[in-house]
């Protein structure tokens, strides 16, 4: 979907979820070992050599984006919990490029933003808001931790200022007015006049959509434009131009409820939901809970390459499905049919990983055209190894996990990403070349225990 030559990044970052006691169970179970490269991995983990294994981290979500316009991709990391203390709660750090393959360390406050503008970060997303070529942040706080704020920078490095606040003069503060659990944002001109417009979501209430003004500031029109839906459980916006007509439609992911939107030549959404969903997302056999969506994270892409919007829902406790568009206005359901099989037992007594869907991201990670998908697994108390999808073709997916051998790696092109909550530090890959040029068959629920 081509929202706007002038979006050079928008990478919405996702947060994770509460951990729920249980009666009889540890509060916390032991992480999987630190991540080890071998030769027949085509990716392998060079953080500490880059310099990014630097800070302890709540894992809300990370973004690459070339913030100061040399041509180099940096690193954004959202971090923090309910309060700001750098040495207990962490902070959110910027990485920058210095085009050796290492990055040089830098607080948010290093950069220019307030620390009350970090209290509870849960994600953060760029794009160029005010048309001057380079990527501004716009940050999410409060999501599961707590109600906090939402922030908007303007990205002034070249004039060496970094980021200056422009949350009041934009407009955007207005929704500070009462703290609240704000989750995920994104970008994408909806109504075509050459302006990025933004849409804020929060676990509980309404959902914020922005029209920019061109002039620095932005109005929020949600009410007027007809997406009244109020969240009870809500995580992030995707914009999907799924009716291919230009104007970028809205879906809105969450666990209790969710929407659809049909963008009506950027003057009104109207609510397909019940269209696109005619019934129910699978659940689990035996299901003895309310029907609802479960959708922790929404990807948009086109995974078969046909020139139409495709959209992954990946799904608290249970399988992803993955909606292929069916040029018609609505999509075809794929799930485990397609390889995309977790295992999702709970019960760490087992020993079988719980393959849950915190964390997801989509991109061309070999270079042959069709979008690939990496799941973030595991939950607040518990870590399972990261999974890649591989894409075949457009037809199926193939499952990996620890390393992805394939033919003809070359750069990862990522669309979007959202990042789960496993405390951690920051993890870099890097192509290996030394990795052997065949994937070999992988069964779906084999874990690598090394």
């Amino acid at each position: 979907m081509q929202l706007s030559g002038r979006l050079s990044v928008a990478l919405l970052l996702v947060a994770a979820a509460v951990a729920f006691p249980q009666a009889g169970r540890p509060e916390r179970f032991p992480t999987f070992p630190e991540f080890k490269c071998n030769s027949g991995m085509a990716y392998c983990n060079r953080a500490i050599e880059a310099g990014i294994h630097t800070e302890k981290l709540y894992g809300r979500g990370a973004a690459f984006v070339d913030l100061d316009g040399d041509g180099w991709d940096d690193l954004f990391l959202a971090n923090t919990d309910d309060g700001w203390d750098p040495k207990n709660r962490g902070v959110s750090m910027f990485y920058i490029n210095q085009r050796n393959g290492k990055f040089t360390p830098k607080t948010a406050m290093d950069m220019g933003i307030d620390s009350r503008d970090l209290v509870a970060t849960w994600s953060g997303s760029f794009a160029d808001y005010d048309n001057d070529g380079d990527p501004d942040l716009l940050l999410a706080n409060g999501g599961y931790t707590g109600k906090s704020n939402v922030a908007l920078y303007e990205n002034r490095i070249k004039d060496g200022a970094g980021f200056v606040s422009a949350t009041t003069r934009s407009g955007i503060g207005a929704l500070n007015s009462l703290p609240s659990t704000w989750w995920g944002s994104s970008w994408a001109d909806y109504d075509r006049d050459g302006w990025l417009d933004v849409v804020v979501t929060r676990t509980v209430g309404t959902v914020a959509v922005f029209h920019n003004n061109g002039n620095g500031t932005f109005t929020q029109l949600s009410s007027l434009l007809g997406v009244n839906i109020v969240m009870r459980d809500g995580k992030n916006p995707v914009w999907i131009d799924y009716n291919m007509d230009g104007y970028p439609d809205l879906y809105l992911a969450g666990m209790r409820d969710h929407a659809f939107y049909r963008n009506v030549e950027g003057k009104r959404f109207v609510n397909v939901t019940d269209e696109i969903f005619p019934t129910p997302l699978p659940l689990l056999e035996g299901w003895r809970f309310a029907i609802e969506p479960i959708v922790f994270a929404a990807m948009v892409s086109d995974f078969n390459q046909d020139g139409l919007d495709d959209l992954y829902l990946g799904r608290w406790s249970l399988q992803a499905v993955l909606l292929i568009n069916n040029g018609k206005g609505g999509f075809t359901r794929h799930t485990t049919d397609w390889g995309l099989i977790t295992s999702l037992e709970d019960r760490p007594e087992t020993g079988a990983p719980f393959e849950n869907a915190m964390g997801l991201t989509v991109g061309d990670l070999f270079d042959d055209g069709f979008p690939d998908v990496v799941l973030g697994t595991g939950n607040p108390q518990r870590a399972a190894p990261d999974i890649v999808f591989c894409n075949k073709r457009g037809e199926t997916f193939e499952r990996r996990e620890r390393g992805a051998p394939r033919e003809d790696v070359g750069h990862v092109h990522v669309d979007r990403l959202e990042s789960g909550a496993i405390k951690s530090r920051a993890h870099l890959d890097r192509q290996n070349p030394k990795a052997t040029p065949t994937r070999p068959p992988l069964d779906p629920l084999t874990v690598d225990p090394t």
